[in-house]
């Protein structure tokens, strides 16, 4: 069997790893809010959640880039399509998969869930649900975005992705965007930014730490001043993003680097699962609290932010022993494990 932990890149892992326990305890404290027990106008509701969320899912689409560009492969339109047909099975399977388990529980339990299901057709191929929605991006992005020969080739497709969010972001149009094409045009320049990165001569160049802290500094100081109340402007959230990613890839890259590197390679596994479950055991474990009569902040908290990762990571550990049952969480590594099952 192939040890394919050893091409992983640490400080890739990190960052995923971090995002998304960014992503689960950010789903869990909106759940908070829209249940009542946190006012969605309150600094402590409004600043930490809109100053993750301009960050957290564009690191998702850096790591993403990053690998993609990475893996070497022939340069071809056929070597192009084969990677879109991969695509569409590791991340349409889980996708449609979760997407509509998540609209059938919130049918079934619709008294007791925050938002109520959307029609079916329109949520997987219109209007993507969270966590979901990240997966149905990024498919589209590898269908528009091939692999780069050399650097200049990279240096043009980040050039062209930033102008494109720049002009998306500052002008005003007269008529609103299809969302498909608001998601790829919106983390474009993030996915093109991992894959610059693949580059070394280019990642040393950028890749500073004396910026890093003053785009820390500089990011905070934004996000208290426009974040302490709800701030709806694309423009300021744009600018705050950028200066945020640059800083955690920076963090990650130059500073964490290889480090935790045993403890990483044993959580990176757990990642889809979590990432893929937390809202919905999440939801069904509030559900179950508060027909028994549990209504402390603190307790719903506490076990939410437990059960949304120690649930998933116990699914996936059973999944991972059959692989009909790993399929629904990462298809080709099931497919792999079946081949190697009857050979």
């Amino acid at each position: 069997m192939i040890d394919r932990s050893k091409n992983r890149i640490v400080w890739i892992d990190s960052m995923k790893l971090f995002a998304c326990l960014l992503v689960v305890v950010g789903h869990l404290y909106m759940s908070m809010e829209a249940s009542g027990w946190i006012s969605g106008d309150a600094f402590y509701y409004c600043f930490p959640i809109q100053t993750v969320y301009t960050f957290h899912v564009p690191l998702f689409f850096v790591c993403s880039g990053y690998l993609y560009q990475r893996k070497k492969v022939a340069y071809t339109v056929r070597s192009h399509i084969s990677n879109i047909k991969i695509k569409a099975l590791s991340l349409g399977v889980p996708y449609l998969f979760f997407t509509l388990l998540t609209i059938i529980l919130k049918i079934i339990f619709s008294s007791d869930v925050n938002n109520q299901a959307t029609p079916i057709i329109r949520t997987i191929f219109l209007e993507p649900v969270a966590p979901y929605w990240y997966l149905y991006t990024l498919f589209f992005l590898f269908c528009v975005i091939p692999r780069q020969k050399n650097k200049r080739n990279l240096m043009l497709v980040f050039l062209v992705s930033a102008i494109a969010k720049i002009v998306y972001t500052f002008m005003l149009w007269p008529f609103s965007f299809p969302d498909i094409i608001t998601k790829v045009v919106g983390n474009a320049i993030w996915f093109s930014f991992g894959m610059i990165l693949t580059d070394d001569e280019i990642r040393r160049k950028i890749l500073n730490r004396a910026i890093m802290i003053m785009c820390f500094i500089i990011g905070v100081t934004f996000s208290l001043i426009f974040y302490h109340v709800q701030c709806s402007s694309v423009s300021v959230q744009f600018i705050i993003a950028v200066i945020l990613v640059y800083a955690f890839v920076c963090l990650f890259a130059t500073v964490i680097d290889n480090k935790g590197e045993n403890i990483t390679m044993k959580l990176n596994k757990y990642f889809m699962s979590v990432f893929l479950m937390h809202t919905i055991f999440a939801a069904g474990f509030r559900t179950i609290l508060l027909r028994i009569g549990i209504t402390s902040f603190l307790v719903h908290f506490s076990i939410g932010l437990l059960v949304s990762i120690l649930v998933p990571v116990l699914v996936y550990e059973i999944a991972r022993r059959k692989w009909w049952l790993l399929f629904w969480i990462e298809p080709l590594k099931a497919i792999r494990m079946k081949r190697e099952i009857y050979v």
